[in-house]
């Protein structure tokens, strides 16, 4: 009881991910602090599988269309790759695609396809931040993929990396992490996480290249 009035809370948990949110209601007013974000439209992000790992589309135009991912996925390469296309379980073909740019310092790699692809995602214009909701779309063990949940959680030693506690293993890296405010891209997997002092991987956390690196670097190559 606090000046007369009753402060009460109610947890709503949404099914299969348990995301809570907070609603507290006082007198016959009600405050929701936060809205749980569609699942299952993120859920139905498209990714492709290329050469044991993740690649996702951010951008078309007359010549085909460009996709993302991490450089140690393909840089072993001699020639096309051929990459399958999954949104959820379900196939939406294959088209070759050629490495047209590299990173190797960052981990970022640049493949094209002349084929005309229609689920480009966004890159975020917005900086990341500790605290971020993310989902993580990658194609673990292999394929069709997979989408896990998380938190940006701190910044690394390694300029423009993050810990986010989305899950990840072998097969994710180069996939999309997804701010679920927005829908939009806000970095590329690269690894699971590493504890150097137990000498152990950490398969609960994993690291991401953040769009503070991405973009700017695109726009050097003139890619975006």
């Amino acid at each position: 009881m606090r000046g007369g009035g009753t402060l009460y809370s109610a947890n709503v948990y949404v099914r299969n991910f348990s995301r809570v949110f907070v609603g507290f209601l006082v007198g016959a007013g009600a405050v929701i602090l936060s809205v749980p974000p569609n699942y299952r439209d993120l859920a139905k992000t498209v990714v492709g599988y290329v050469n044991g790992g993740t690649c996702f589309a951010y951008k078309r135009d007359e010549k085909g269309t460009y996709l993302l991912t991490a450089h140690h996925v393909v840089k072993d390469l001699k020639g096309p790759a051929s990459v399958e296309f999954f949104r959820n379980s379900k196939s939406l073909g294959k088209a070759q695609a050629f490495v047209i740019a590299a990173a190797p310092e960052m981990d970022l790699a640049v493949l094209f396809t002349a084929k005309q692809l229609n689920f480009c995602l966004t890159l975020s214009k917005e900086t990341i931040h500790p605290g971020d909701r993310v989902v993580r779309v990658g194609c673990d063990m292999s394929r069709p993929p997979v989408i896990t949940e998380g938190l940006v959680a701190r910044s690394t030693v390694l300029s423009g990396r993050w810990v986010v506690t989305a899950p990840l293993y072998g097969g994710g890296s180069g996939g999309p992490v997804i701010d679920v405010k927005t829908g939009k891209v806000i970095g590329v997997t690269q690894s699971i996480g590493y504890d150097v002092l137990r000498n152990a991987m950490v398969p609960h956390l994993h690291i991401c290249l953040g769009v503070d690196k991405i973009v700017p670097w695109l726009r050097s190559k003139k890619l975006l």
